[in-house]
């Protein structure tokens, strides 16, 4: 006798339902869609070129630059520009 003759076959995956059946019990239990809150989408980013705020030296405008744009003020063509400071909390440690 072959020992594949013997085993027991292993039974086709089922995909789960709202619906399901205990073969143990034989009882049937619905499952409700108990999911966390879902968080709120962002907002999609252009498919574009990225574009870069930049703030001009001179003259103190913000602008928004794509990488390929010129780099110069479009306002007053001053061709220092600067990138705005990020207000975003740092901690040092005292040594």
């Amino acid at each position: 006798m072959s020992s594949s003759e013997n085993t027991p076959k292993k039974e086709a995956y089922v995909p789960p339902t709202a619906e399901t059946k205990n073969s143990t019990t034989n009882t049937t239990t619905e499952t409700t869609n108990t999911a966390p809150a879902a968080r709120p989408a962002r907002e999609p980013s252009p498919v574009g070129k990225p574009e870069l705020r930049f703030m001009c030296g001179a003259c103190g405008t913000n602008r928004v630059y794509k990488i390929t744009a010129s780099w110069r003020c479009e306002v007053c063509g001053h061709r220092i520009l600067l990138k705005p400071r990020t207000k975003r909390p740092t901690q040092w440690q005292a040594v």
